[in-house]
This record gives C-alpha cells, structure tokens and sequence, in this order.
C-alpha cells in the first residue's frame, strides 16, 4: 500500500519532467543561437581531435601546437572547397532572380501551348466546369506575376544590405568560432576536468546517456544523410548539366537538399517538371528528367542501406508521424530535425533516463483509478 509521501515523490517526479521538458523545447534553442560561434567551434574541435590525437601518437607533436596546424589545415580545405561551391551557388542565385521574368515569359509560352494542346479536352467539359478552370489560370496568373515583381532586383539588394549590415556580428561571430575550436581541442583535458568537478555525478551520467544517444543516432543519421545528399546532387549537377537546364548547380543543390527530407526526394522536384515538359511537347526533356529521377532513386536506395544501417534506422508511421509533428511545431525546420529528436528521446527511454517519471505516472494513474472505485 502507497503513503500519502510516495504521491507527493511521483507529484514532483513529473512536475520536474516537465520542467525539463519545457527548458529543452523554450530555453537551450535560445542558448545555443545565443553562443552558435562556439557551438560551431565546439563541432569544429569534434571533427579535427582525432587527427591531433594521430599526430601526437604519430609524430610526438605537442597538443596545442598540432591543435593549431590542424584547424588551420582542415580550415583551410574546407574553405578553399566552399569558396568556389558557394562563390558558384551565389552566382547562380543571382543571375536566376535576374532572369525571373525571362523565366516567367518562358513558362508563359509553355502554359499557352499547353493550353492549346488541351483545348480540345476542355471543349469536351461542361461549361461551368471551363469556366471555373479559367477563372484558376487567372488568379494563377496574378499571383505569379506579383510573385515574380516582389522577387525582383529589390530582393537581391535587401539581401546585400541585410549583410552588410551584419557584416561586423559576422566577422566576430568567426573569429570567436576559430579561437574557440583552438581551445576545445589544444586545452580538452583541461576543460573536461573543469567541468566534471563542477557538475554532480548524477547529471554526467544522465549527459553521457545523452551523448551516447546523440552520437549514436543523430550523428549517424545526418552522416549518413548528408554523404546521400551530396551523391545525388553530384547526379543531379551531371544530369542537369547534359539536359542543358540553366542553373543546373543552384537547381541541383536545393533539390537535393529537398531529398534530405523523407517522404518528400527529389521526385516532389523532378515529377511535375517532367509532366509540365511533357504537357508542352518538350519530350526529350521530359524523358531526360524521367531518367534521371529513376538513376538518382536506384542510386540512393542503393547505399542508403549501408550508410544509414538498422540501428539509426525508423519505421514508417513513426517517421511520418514525427515528419507532421516537427512541421506543425516549427515548419520546414521541424520536419527535419524531428527524426532525430525522436531518435535521441527513444534511446534515452530505453537507457532508462524515464523510469522515474514512468513510476511515478503509473503510480498516479493507479491511485487515481483506486480511488474512484465504488
């Protein structure tokens, strides 16, 4: 038989559940756009802590000084290679919100000679259907043509201005990120002991549960992802390029980043583009586009088995169901880090970081059900 005393426990069990809950989703978003320099920083140590770890076994060189030669190493590869993809992205970017309305009149054309080849079908329709269909093309038309005036030169300049204005946050915003990666990794030893004297035990252990989750999961997860995303941009930038499609890296990138997204791939893309060039008789396109949704597809499930593996894999109704949850909460964004938050919370479950909470829950609910009994 319970006391009053193992009531109140599971009372407070779950109020500081919820606390916790309510400080993960409201307080450490905030905490870490706050620090993202060293956030960054603290990601950068990650990648480059095993070469040191190399060098120091390897070559005897002193931690911070390897530490040093490392990040600036590493750096400097990543940055050469992101110049030129992101100096190539932003001109691409550029000349296609110049060549908008070129576009737009380009689709206009299309559209026509699409209506002209289905001119015969809506002929065949009933006459409040043909109406109904035209007053949909107009409204449709406006609302292209407005899109396409407000994404004019006006966007370009507000995006320059909106940089240059926060060129100075930026500028320290890196510097602090490259000071603090230097740190994380030549002074590690220090920083964990520091830490460890001032957190309880009980807290590091529930961290290490976390952490191991997190690498674990989250960490093969976009690994896995990422490795995928970039193979079928390269298909894509090759695809595109032979189909001579303008823009072909810009509209590779972000189709591929939109093959990040489960249950969405490169066919939310590829297949209207295809059915549209088929329905304004370019077939060879059409066909192209077709082909090449089929390669990146073959090539995708291909390796996604082996760079994802079982353990970071999900059925399913979960993924869907954590794909609307994450896009009702935070649009776009939600939906692509809510697969890993439902990762990192199921493996805390099943490390048993909820016991408590679920005691405490089936003790109130039992006592509750106890008490209403006639």
């Amino acid at each position: 038989m319970h006391t009053l005393t193992d009531y109140v426990k599971a009372v407070i069990n779950i109020f500081i559940a919820a606390l916790w809950i309510l400080f993960f989703i409201f307080v450490v978003p905030r905490v870490l756009i706050f620090f993202m320099p060293f956030v960054i920083g603290w990601v950068v140590a990650m990648i480059v802590s095993p070469v040191v770890k190399i060098l120091e076994k390897r070559l005897k060189i002193v931690r911070k000084a390897g530490s040093a030669f490392v990040i600036i190493l590493v750096l400097g590869v990543v940055g050469f290679i992101g110049y030129f993809v992101v100096a190539k992205l932003a001109e691409e970017g550029a000349g296609f919100l110049h060549s908008l309305p070129a576009l737009y009149k380009s689709m206009e054309k299309d559209l026509q000679e699409i209506s002209v080849n289905m001119e015969n079908f809506f002929e065949r329709l009933p006459l409040s259907l043909q109406q109904g269909i035209q007053r949909m093309e107009d409204s449709l038309d406006r609302l292209l043509g407005s899109f396409i005036e407000q994404l004019g030169a006006s966007t370009v300049t507000s995006a320059a201005g909106s940089v240059a204005k926060n060129l100075p946050t930026i500028v320290m915003g890196v510097i602090m990120a490259l000071l603090s990666s230097y740190l994380f990794v030549a002074e590690k030893n220090e920083i964990n002991e520091k830490i460890k004297a001032f957190l309880p035990s009980s807290f590091l252990h529930k961290w290490n549960i976390v952490w191991t989750s997190l690498t674990q999961a989250v960490g093969g997860y976009f690994k896995a992802q990422l490795k995928i995303m970039v193979v079928v941009f390269l298909i894509l930038a090759i695809g595109f390029g032979a189909l001579k499609v303008n823009y072909s890296l810009l509209i590779a990138f972000l189709t591929a980043l939109l093959d990040f997204l489960p249950f969405f791939g490169t066919g939310a893309v590829i297949a209207p583009w295809a059915v549209f060039k088929f329905m304004s008789r370019d077939y060879g396109t059409a066909f192209g586009l077709l082909v090449l949704w089929g390669i990146s597809q073959f090539v995708r499930q291909l390796i996604q088995p082996k760079l994802v593996g079982d353990s970071v894999g999900m059925r399913p109704f979960p993924t869907l169901f954590l794909l609307y949850v994450g896009f009702r909460i935070r649009g776009v964004v939600g939906m692509i880090i809510a697969i890993p938050i439902g990762m990192i919370t199921y493996n805390l479950y099943k490390a048993g970081l909820f016991d408590e909470t679920k005691k405490s829950i089936n003790l109130l609910v039992g006592g509750i059900n106890r008490f209403r009994k006639l």
